[in-house]
């Protein structure tokens, strides 16, 4: 019934017996099993739970014994079989694709509902989570499976909600997340019509402004009320350009800190309580808590420190987390060594190099030392805010910054074992 009228619509059901019984005989080796996953991963899935399935597993070698040992726990999914077939070298993961990376609107009025494809290649079984980021986007599915693609494509919907778009170009991202990709849908959005610009090299420009803006007042020749209305001025103009990432809001609350603006600071910090940082933001949730515990939303120090720990043990190499933990923790300045470490720059990702191995008592570290510890420890955390990726884009600012650091901060031992390198 509808409100165009009543209709009688015929439809049959169709039942058959459970032929599971039947396929069961059928698996006579790893190859016959793959073949009817291929066929049916529903009825591959089912038989990967049957009690008899280990009978099967007994003509097995060694290797493939200890995989099943390990992905039979309960409870079982469709990716612990997915897995299994992928252990095993049966297949190859299901992959994915976008057939287009951006998508720009301009002049919005109202809001309006859009869509890009997905395509996937290979058999088996697919889970994709949907992640919007960018307060004017939603999504209509949060979760996709293998069961929504027609043939090898799916299509995602989104709509861009006009009344929370803000002045200016606003950027937003869609994540297309698998367990073994990561695919990212760009967004930009506006009310006002289209600026020819190049937005990529306009956040680098403003970027490397607010480094030399931060250098130069570290180095006395900028004054703290010049330095934070300048950098005020072009956390603007990046917000206006669609550049309005957590970094840039996190480097935005801890300016606020530092102008005794803690309430400010916390509401900024507050639109990220209930976020899941991600393997590959885990300096973000670092830098997250620590600003946390300087404004007083996050009261206990202990946790904050314990937690950040644990992201400096997931990520081992990561100096940001290593200054933070010095920072917060006091037990990490009185290690034998002093903790003194610094940056080294190589091919590949971020090294971390312990140079200064020589045993210096703590009670022999002047206060001095320790504040000027303190300010390399600040200087580090507001340009990894403003420009984590610095190693490569800014390899210059880079070689300055160290130079200030270990003319400045190190002790006059620490040249010495670098002339010996």
């Amino acid at each position: 019934t509808s409100s165009a009228g009543e209709y009688k619509i015929p439809f049959e059901i169709h039942a058959e017996k459970d032929s599971f019984r039947n396929t069961q005989k059928e698996i006579k080796n790893m190859e016959a099993f793959r073949e009817i996953a291929k066929k049916d991963f529903r009825e591959a899935y089912r038989l990967f739970n049957d009690k008899c399935f280990p009978e099967m597993m007994e003509k097995a070698d060694n290797r493939q014994k200890a995989l099943y040992a390990g992905l039979s726990h309960q409870p079982v999914t469709y990716q612990n079989l997915e897995e299994f077939f992928v252990g095993l070298k049966e297949k190859e993961p299901v992959s994915v694709s976008l057939k287009t990376v951006r998508n720009e609107f301009y002049e919005i009025r109202e809001s309006v509902q859009e869509s890009f494809d997905i395509q996937k290649s290979g058999w088996g079984h697919l889970r994709l989570d949907i992640e919007p980021h960018g307060d004017f986007l939603e999504v209509e599915r949060r979760v996709i499976t293998q069961e929504e693609f027609i043939g090898s494509t799916c299509r995602i919907e989104y709509v861009i909600h006009a009344d929370r778009l803000k002045d200016g170009n606003q950027t937003g991202r869609i994540i297309v997340r698998s367990p073994y990709q990561k695919l990212v849908y760009e967004i930009m959005a506006s009310r006002g019509p289209r600026i020819r610009a190049d937005v990529k090299a306009e956040e680098k420009k403003h970027r490397a402004s607010m480094v030399k803006d931060y250098l130069e007042y570290r180095e006395g020749i900028m004054d703290f009320k010049t330095w934070i209305g300048s950098t005020r001025f072009i956390l603007n103009q990046l917000r206006a350009s669609g550049c309005d990432y957590p970094e840039y809001q996190m480097y935005e609350a801890y300016i606020c800190h530092l102008e005794g603006r803690d309430e400010e600071a916390s509401e900024i910090l507050k639109k990220y309580q209930n976020k899941e940082f991600s393997g590959d933001e885990l300096e973000l949730a670092g830098v997250y808590l620590y600003l946390c515990t300087l404004t007083g939303l996050y009261k206990d120090k202990a946790q904050a420190v314990w937690r950040i720990q644990n992201l400096h043990m997931q990520k081992a190499d990561s100096f940001q987390l290593l200054w933070i933990l010095l920072q917060m923790d006091g037990g990490y300045k009185n290690l034998p060594s002093e903790g003194i470490f610094i940056w080294k720059p190589g091919s590949g990702s971020a090294r971390i190099s312990h140079f200064f191995t020589g045993s210096v008592r703590s009670g022999s570290r002047c206060s001095a030392l320790r504040e000027k510890e303190a300010c390399l420890q600040k200087s580090w955390l507001c340009v990894w805010l403003i420009c984590p990726d610095m190693r490569r884009i800014f390899p210059e600012v880079c070689i300055r910054l160290l130079w200030q650091a270990m003319k400045n901060f190190l002790p006059r031992m620490f040249w010495k074992q670098c002339a010996n390198m």
